[in-house]
């Protein structure tokens, strides 16, 4: 009988699917599977757990639930965690090590052995699109809605959606030695950033966000399923090589992106305006913010 991930995971859980195939599910359903503390805690372990399968060959991310996620856990603070009895230079390193934690273990993902392949179905929010920018191949529903939501919240997304992501569109576009469409891109992506507002599966497709979008969450499971077994049949050192070439120069770029924005939040999140973004949250109302 085959491991399973251990039983002190509990945010997320997972299955065999075929000999070569795992598929990990972000476990939090009556919490729309939003991320919290512990989920960040838990996914490097279940990484960990995935890499010392020797007969693993291709892992299945999905949510277990309505929703992919909902992204961070909004009712977990992440100032709560910050002693406010020290000074700001000193609370600024506490969270700037925060981050790096939570950015390490969103990074676990795309640092895993063999190809992480996910598929997202209803809210990929916030937090959630870092989490699949640091997958291989994407796949969602046709019901699914983006939205990089971090500016909502007081804050730049500083997980890997902006790092990553943007890098991919570069990517997309100087290979194909398209450089006119390199500006209406970078237009895209700023406004979606800058706005925080919801985008639908095709517009995530035309961006090059996904890949291959379908009916329903049935439909993209076989779908999955059939991309994982072609892929788990060919040689899996040729896969292993592969996906650390091409994660070689995106990892180099990536890591001194995420390092700069940690560094850059550190500071930024002891700002009043994420207390007032989560108080109008709740409190259903447009946040007031005082003049830069």
């Amino acid at each position: 009988m085959k491991n399973n991930l251990p039983s002190s995971i509990q945010t997320l859980k997972g299955k065999w699917i075929s000999p070569h195939i795992y598929n990990l599910q972000i476990n939090r359903p009556e919490k729309l599977n939003s991320m919290n503390f512990q989920f960040f805690d838990e996914l490097p372990q279940a990484v960990k757990f995935l890499n010392e399968q020797n007969e693993l060959r291709v892992v299945i991310l999905t949510g277990n639930g309505k929703h992919f996620s909902v992204g961070l856990d909004l009712t977990e603070s992440m100032l709560s965690h910050i002693d406010e009895k020290n000074d700001h230079a000193r609370q600024s390193i506490m969270i700037y090590s925060l981050i790096k934690k939570w950015q390490n273990s969103i990074s676990s993902l795309s640092n895993c052995r063999v190809p992480v392949i996910v598929g997202i179905h209803n809210a990929c929010i916030g937090g959630a699109i870092d989490l699949i920018s640091a997958c291989d191949i994407r796949y969602c529903t046709k019901d699914t809605k983006f939205c990089i939501k971090e500016v909502d919240i007081g804050i730049c997304a500083d997980l890997g959606t902006v790092q990553v992501i943007f890098y991919l569109f570069l990517i997309i576009f100087l290979y194909k030695k398209r450089i006119p469409l390199l500006t209406g891109n970078d237009s895209i992506f700023r406004e979606l950033n800058y706005t925080g507002r919801t985008f639908d599966f095709q517009e995530a497709q035309q961006l090059g966000l996904i890949s291959k979008s379908v009916e329903n969450k049935d439909e993209m499971m076989k779908d999955l399923l059939k991309l994982a077994e072609d892929i788990s049949s060919k040689s899996p050192v040729a896969v292993w090589t592969i996906k650390q070439s091409l994660n070689h120069d995106l990892n180099q770029i990536v890591e001194k992106n995420l390092d700069y924005i940690a560094r850059i939040n550190a500071a930024m999140l002891n700002t009043t305006d994420v207390q007032e973004c989560v108080n109008a949250f709740f409190q259903k109302r447009k946040p007031i913010f005082p003049k830069l």
